[in-house]
């Protein structure tokens, strides 16, 4: 130890004794002026983790949830005719009970196995219960679901059909295809619809809309993809037996 050392440490020495006897506790030293303060509680800890790492997690939360939904399909395939995923704000738990039989009434047995089969899947993106860490997660998972090209139907109000459409999903322009004073460019509205009273759920899906995905958006060629092709003639003809109910 150097001479300045062992000064430096006498003098030290010499304070705290007169701290002591002075009855002064000797304190921590206070972090300085530009040191960030630790988070101590559970809370703070996960808000200083979600803060720095929110997007590192989201990635792989994607990832695991496209892997997630791809094992399950090619490990437990259950077989549907068609799909219709709703898109909301609002949350509709328990709606696939109340809705799935009318939807099944519009279905028709395309695959041939004696039954008709809706897959119905409902997100909701936020509202009353949601904190923002759900809200991401709901989003995570509707763009894992989105991403598998067999969905077509979708049932959406304007916060859910601009979530689809900023990440990239187009839908199908409805003037060049159905006949009706609800059709409005891509969006086929149900406003007092026949259809939603079929379905059980009438004014709940006042704001709503139908839209189908255009199925031009993949790649050229797409016709030459058997289950492609057929998955859309499929859902083609589901969409228009769904609104055909107002005709």
């Amino acid at each position: 130890m150097s001479e300045l050392d062992k000064i430096k440490k006498q003098q030290q020495e010499m304070i705290e004794a007169r701290k002591r006897k002075q009855g002064i506790e000797s304190a921590e030293p206070l972090p300085s002026a530009g040191g960030a303060l630790q988070p101590s509680t559970p809370r703070e800890k996960w808000e200083n983790y979600w803060y720095h790492y929110k997007w590192h997690t989201m990635a792989g939360i994607f990832v695991l949830i496209f892997l997630g939904i791809a094992l399950s399909h090619m490990l437990f395939p259950t077989r549907y005719d068609v799909s219709l995923t709703l898109v909301s704000k609002e949350s509709f738990e328990g709606a696939n009970q109340v809705m799935l039989p009318g939807l099944e009434s519009f279905c028709e047995d395309y695959d041939g196995n004696g039954k008709t089969a809706v897959d119905f899947t409902a997100f909701q993106l936020s509202g009353v219960g949601m904190t923002p860490q759900m809200e991401e997660m709901n989003r995570m998972k509707l763009m894992a679901h989105s991403s598998l090209a067999e969905n077509f139907v979708y049932l959406l109000d304007d916060t859910g059909y601009t979530q689809l459409t900023e990440i990239g999903m187009d839908f199908l322009d409805l003037d060049r295809w159905i006949s009706s004073g609800r059709v409005d460019g891509d969006r086929y509205r149900l406003d007092d619809s026949e259809l939603a009273k079929r379905l059980g759920v009438d004014q709940l899906l006042d704001g709503m809309y139908l839209c189908f995905v255009d199925y031009t958006q993949f790649e050229d060629g797409w016709e030459s993809d058997r289950d492609l092709f057929q998955a859309y003639e499929r859902n083609r003809s589901f969409f228009e037996n769904l609104v055909q109910a107002d005709s």
